[in-house]
């Protein structure tokens, strides 16, 4: 089964309006708050090169 992450921030307009989407849509996912998690924060800017969020995997 697919497995969706988003990677967010707080107070993030696309962060919050992409997990309310999928929310509404019934889509399950796993939100990571990248500024709580270092580990995921170095992940998604180290490995994956985004600079900015939400980040969906």
């Amino acid at each position: 089964m697919l497995r969706i992450t988003l990677y967010s921030k707080p107070g993030c307009f696309g962060c919050r309006k992409t997990a309310e989407k999928f929310t509404a849509l019934g889509v399950p996912f796993q939100e990571v708050d990248l500024t709580a998690t270092p580990a995921a924060l170095e992940y998604v800017t180290e490995e994956l090169g985004y600079s900015q969020a939400p980040v969906v995997i």
